[in-house]
C-alpha cells in the first residue's frame, strides 16, 4: 500500500471518513459533535480528527478521553491501533501515548481516562495545552468536566505550522448515543441551541448570549478586551454563541463498512427493548433510554399559571414548606411547595402538591455582588436573604418548614457551630422559619416522586425549567434499580433539593395506616390489650404523619 504522495503522508489510505463524518471534519464550528446510534461511525470521527491534527500541524498534542480504561482500551486504543499502519507511530503501552513523526518533529496523541473514576481526575491536564481535544461517549461526562477542559484547547508550545503556513484552528468534539447522565446538558447546548444554567449570569442579545466582565484586571489586558461588547455601558463577553455548536445524526445505516463487517448486527439492535432500541438503533434524540421517571409528561404534570389557572383551586389554610439543598461550589437549590385542589386532564379535582418557584445559586452568584455589603456578609446571610426575597410577603405566616440537607447538621472539628443553625439564626431573623434535617433516603424519595408522578397528586409550575429539566433527565442507578443515577451537574442538585422538601413532609406509599392499625388490632386476642393498643396508637396518628422534627440546639448549648 503506497501512504506517501511526495513527502506528505496520504491519510485517505488508511482513514477515508464517509459523508457524515466528512461534514464535521470540515464544518467552521468549534464544538462539533457526532451522535446518533450503535456502530455509526461516531467514535472514528473523533479518530479521525486527531489523526488531522497530527499529520498536518507537525508536533502538536492531541487528547482523546474516555471515563474508564476498559472502555477506552477495547475502544478508541484498539481501532487506532487497527486502523493507522504500525511504521507510521510509537505506542507507549504504560502512557497511553501514540508518538507520530512528521516533517522532523513528533506529533502526539494521548489517550486519557480517569483512574479513579471521579472528573477531579481532569485536574492532571491543568497545564496541558491540546489544539484537539475529543470526548468519547460524552453523554457518560457532565457541562462541568467538558467546560474544565475548554480552557485546555489551546496550541501547545511545539506544535507548527502546516505547509501553507497556518496554526491549527482548536476544537474540541464529543461522540455519544443520545443517553447517559449527561444528555440533558448535550440536548439543550447542541439540539436546541439554549445556554445551560451552569453559565450563571448571562444575557441574550440576538442570537447570543453574553456575560458581564467584572474583573478590571481581565479589562487591562489588550487581547481581551478585543473580545468585549459594551451594553449599556457595561462590558460583557459572549458566553454561548450558537453557531459554534454543530452536530451530526447518524446510524448504522450510515456506516457501510459496518454492516458489511456484520450483517447480522442490524437484526441485533432489532430485537432490543423498544426504549433502547430508539436509542441504538436510530439514535433517537428526544426520548431517554434507562430514565427513571419514564411516566413524566409535561401535559399532565406541568401546570402553567397563565393557562392553567381554571383548574387551580388555591387553600390559604395549606402550609407552604421547602426543600433546601445546600453547595458552595456546587448549586445550593431551594424549592418551593404547597398543597392545592387541581382539576386533572380527566377533569377530577383532586388535592395535589404543587412546586411553586425554585431557586438555584452557587459561589459565582455570591461573588457577583458581594462587593455591595459589608465585611460581614457572607454566603450564608446571602442565601437566606435570596429566600426571603422569592418568598411573597402574603405567603410568611404559611411558611411552616424548610427541610435543609442533613449533612450541614453535622459538627466537625473544623465547624465550631453546624452550619444548619447558623442558617436557622438567619432565617428567623428574616421572620422565616428555621430549618429541619431533611430526610435524605434517597430511594424512599425516588419511590415517592415517581407514584406521585403516576398518580398526578405533584405538580411543578412551569416557572420551575431546572426541576422538569431533572425529571425528564434522570436515569436509573445500574447498581440500585430503584435509584436515580448521581450525577455531578446542577440537575442532579435540583433534584436532591426537590426530594428534600417532597420526602421530609410526605410519607412514601404503603399500606394505608388505617388498614396497619385495624391488622394489629384484630391480631390480639386479649380485649383489656386490644382496647389499649388501639386507644394509644389511634392518638398516635397525627404526631406519626407529621413531618420530621427540627434538631436545633441553642446557642449557649453548643461547644465554645
Amino acid at each position: 500500500m503506497e501512504l506517501e504522495l511526495g513527502n506528505e503522508i496520504n491519510i485517505s489510505k488508511f482513514y477515508d471518513p464517509w459523508p457524515k463524518q466528512n461534514a464535521l471534519h470540515t464544518c467552521a464550528a468549534k464544538f462539533p459533535l457526532a451522535i446518533g446510534g450503535n456502530g455509526s461511525g461516531k467514535s472514528a470521527f473523533l479518530l479521525g480528527e486527531a489523526l488531522y491534527n497530527c499529520f498536518e500541524y507537525p508536533g502538536c498534542n492531541t487528547l482523546l478521553l474516555r471515563k474508564d480504561f476498559p472502555q477506552l482500551e477495547k475502544g478508541l486504543i484498539l481501532d487506532f491501533k487497527n486502523t493507522v499502519p504500525r511504521g507510521l507511530y510509537r505506542y507507549n503501552d504504560s502512557k497511553h501515548i501514540v508518538t507520530i513523526p512528521v516533517r522532523g518533529y513528533e506529533s502526539k496523541i494521548f489517550f486519557g481516562h480517569l483512574k479513579s473514576g471521579s472528573e477531579r481526575d481532569l485536574a492532571q491536564y491543568l497545564s496541558a495545552a491540546f489544539v484537539f481535544i475529543g470526548f468519547d461517549e460524552l453523554g457518560q461526562w457532565s457541562f462541568d468536566g467538558w467546560n474544565f477542559m475548554v480552557s485546555r484547547n489551546r496550541v501547545n508550545p511545539g506544535c507548527q505550522p502546516s505547509p501553507d503556513g497556518h496554526m491549527p484552528f482548536c476544537r474540541m468534539a464529543g461522540a455519544t448515543n443520545p443517553l447517559g447522565p449527561g444528555y440533558g446538558w448535550i440536548k439543550k447546548t447542541w439540539v436546541q441551541h439554549e445556554p445551560v444554567s451552569q453559565l450563571g449570569e448571562i444575557r441574550k442579545i440576538k442570537n447570543k448570549w453574553y456575560s458581564p466582565v467584572r474583573d478590571k484586571l481581565l479589562l487591562q489586558d489588550d487581547e481581551f478586551r478585543k473580545k468585549i461588547s459594551i451594553i449599556d455601558g457595561e462590558p460583557f463577553i459572549c458566553a454561548y454563541d450558537p453557531s459554534e455548536y454543530f452536530f451530526v445524526h447518524s446510524t448504522v445505516m450510515d456506516n457501510p463498512a459496518m454492516l458489511q463487517k456484520d450483517p447480522a448486527y442490524l437484526e441485533r439492535l432489532m430485537k432490543l427493548a423498544p426504549a433502547l432500541r430508539n436509542k441504538a438503533l436510530y439514535g433517537d434524540l428526544d426520548s431517554i433510554a434507562g430514565a427513571y421517571f419514564s411516566n413524566f409528561t409535561y401535559e399532565r404534570n406541568v401546570l402553567s399559571l397563565p393557562r392553567d389557572h381554571e383548574r387551580i383551586k388555591w387553600e390559604s389554610w395549606q402550609p407552604i414548606w421547602l426543600g433546601f439543598d445546600w453547595g458552595l461550589a456546587h448549586h445550593s437549590t431551594v424549592y418551593w411547595n404547597t398543597r392545592a385542589q387541581v382539576q386533572g386532564l380527566d377533569g377530577i379535582w383532586r388535592s395535589c402538591v404543587v412546586t411553586l418557584r425554585e431557586m438555584a445559586v452557587n459561589e459565582n452568584d455570591y461573588l457577583a455582588v458581594r462587593g455591595q455589603h459589608g465585611e460581614n456578609w457572607n454566603y450564608k446571610r446571602f442565601l437566606c436573604e435570596e429566600i426571603r426575597k422569592r418568598t411573597p410577603d402574603e405567603e410568611l405566616s404559611r411558611c411552616k418548614y424548610i427541610f435543609l440537607s442533613p449533612e450541614r447538621f453535622q459538627r466537625t472539628d473544623d465547624i465550631e457551630h453546624p452550619i444548619a443553625h447558623e442558617l436557622s439564626d438567619i432565617l428567623h431573623q428574616l421572620g422565616m422559619p428555621r430549618c429541619y434535617e431533611a430526610n435524605d433516603s434517597r430511594v424512599d424519595g425516588a419511590v415517592l416522586m415517581y407514584n406521585l408522578i403516576d398518580s398526578g397528586e405533584w405538580l411543578i409550575l412551569d416557572q420551575c425549567p431546572q426541576i422538569i429539566s431533572s425529571i425528564e433527565s434522570r436515569t436509573r442507578d445500574e447498581k440500585n434499580l430503584e435509584d436515580v443515577l448521581k450525577v455531578n451537574d446542577i440537575l442532579d442538585d435540583c433534584y436532591d433539593g426537590c426530594r428534600y422538601g417532597l420526602c421530609s413532609m410526605l410519607k412514601p406509599r404503603g399500606k394505608p395506616l388505617e388498614l396497619l392499625l385495624q391488622e394489629k388490632i384484630n391480631s390480639i386476642q386479649d380485649p383489656t390489650a386490644k382496647l389499649m393498643y388501639s386507644y394509644q396508637h389511634r392518638n398516635d396518628a397525627d404526631e406519626a404523619s407529621a413531618p420530621f422534627k427540627p434538631k436545633v440546639k441553642l446557642p449557649w448549648k453548643t461547644r465554645s
